[in-house]
């Protein structure tokens, strides 16, 4: 796709991102969604998974072997996997954020909304992991009858 955008999935959306700066300087391409839309994605995403998930859970209290379980398993080490992974990330979006507000500051850039984008963009990068987890889910579980 042209400028590295993925066109919208049923649970995501992409938003542009707006160059508040004032310089005039190029925003760096945020392929990522931002906060709001990943919110959203899940607010809307999650009770379609529960509403999918929750009949195969009943039918597998039914069976009495928990090497059975497979769904049951699914659901957990999903959150988990989810959880960790959106740990390191927001992590790791933490220490860019901080270099990238270290370097405009010195180079006399840096404006304080700019905060606002950053905080933005950790809270992102923390929730990214879990949509698509949940988009993944979504698909699997619909496809499935």
């Amino acid at each position: 796709m042209p400028n590295g955008h993925h066109p919208p999935t049923a649970l995501s959306s992409t938003i542009e991102p707006v160059d508040r700066r004032g310089s005039g300087a190029e925003l760096p391409d945020r392929s990522a969604e931002d906060s709001l839309s990943a919110l959203l994605a899940l607010v809307y995403g999650v009770p379609r998974v529960l509403c999918l998930r929750i009949p195969r859970l009943v039918d597998e209290i039914a069976i009495y072997s928990p090497f059975e379980r497979t769904e049951t398993r699914l659901a957990i080490t999903e959150k988990s996997g989810a959880f960790l992974e959106g740990l390191a990330a927001a992590q790791a979006a933490t220490v860019v954020a901080c270099l990238t507000l270290q370097a405009e500051t010195l180079s006399g850039r840096w404006m304080p909304w700019r905060v606002i984008d950053v905080v933005d963009a950790i809270v992102a990068a923390g929730l990214a992991p879990s949509v698509l987890r949940l988009e993944a889910n979504d698909t699997r579980l619909s496809s499935d009858g």
